[in-house]
């Protein structure tokens, strides 16, 4: 299927013959198509990206990037209680759920653009990568410290304010292999392609996400116990908009070319 669509992309859009290179920095929204144990919390995503194309070929490029998923995030207050029984003092407490993928793979994009004028360019990427999941509680007490004693500290060098005012427990942690489907385009607004907007559909599939805990199945007609699979598959979309910024390649030659023949010879 991929190769079809690379041999008919090439076929109807003509490409430029320099390495193009692209930074895209976006932010979106993420969704999980399942309901899992964990992170099955739609929320906020940032995606980084950067592609290059390959020599004398400006429709197949490599690709490598990032991107932060936020899952479920919960706040309250709560007291510390001390061995009288008195409350010590009050602390805010989080728990949330986030993760991380980390991929690189291939890009099938149209340089030249749908109009043979840059401005429009589609894009399908195909990635594989790692993904870290993670469950996190944090503590923050607070020192209640005013002005004057942070100028306490500054000018006289104490400890008046105590910084060591919160704290971070790791629940859970899992790692998964991840297949990553990139579907977007980038869009330019004036001939020299510099600067233009990034949209998209992203598709990611874990496929061995750990389950928290241990599930048992009982079968009443066998009378045995079996023991459901500590690993799901899960997938995620994430639609997403930002920033495409292009690297000029021979421009920065330029650049490097130009500062050698500053330099002159030692003698």
């Amino acid at each position: 299927m991929y190769l079809l669509f690379v041999l008919l992309t090439s076929l109807i859009f003509p490409q430029f013959e320099n390495k193009a290179q692209l930074i895209e920095i976006d932010v979106g929204s993420n969704y999980p198509t399942g309901l899992y144990d964990k992170y099955a919390d739609s929320g906020v995503s940032f995606r980084l990206a950067y592609s290059k194309s390959f020599k004398n070929n400006g429709l197949f490029k490599w690709q490598a990037g990032a991107q932060y998923i936020g899952f479920r995030s919960d706040w309250w207050s709560d007291s510390f209680q001390g061995t009288s029984g008195n409350a010590l003092m009050d602390v805010d407490i989080r728990n949330y759920e986030q993760g991380f993928v980390f991929n690189g793979g291939f890009r099938f994009t149209a340089t030249n653009g749908l109009n043979k004028n840059g401005n429009f360019r589609p894009y399908v990427g195909a990635l594989l990568g790692l993904a870290v999941f993670s469950e996190k509680t944090s503590y923050d007490w607070g020192d209640d410290c005013s002005t004057f004693g942070f100028f306490m500290d500054v000018l006289l060098d104490s400890d008046y304010c105590d910084d060591n005012n919160n704290t971070t427990d790791l629940e859970d942690r899992t790692t998964s292999p991840v297949f990553t489907l990139d579907i977007g385009t980038n869009v330019f607004f004036n001939e020299n392609h510099k600067y233009g907007i990034d949209l998209g559909i992203r598709y990611n599939m874990l496929t061995r996400l750990k389950r928290p805990d241990t599930n048992l199945l009982y079968d009443q007609t066998e009378n045995v116990i079996d023991q459901i699979s500590r690993y799901i598959e899960a997938d995620y979309y994430t639609y997403y908009i930002g920033v495409s910024i292009k690297l000029d390649p021979i421009k920065s030659q330029q650049r490097k070319e130009r500062r050698g023949r500053g330099k002159g010879k030692l003698i």
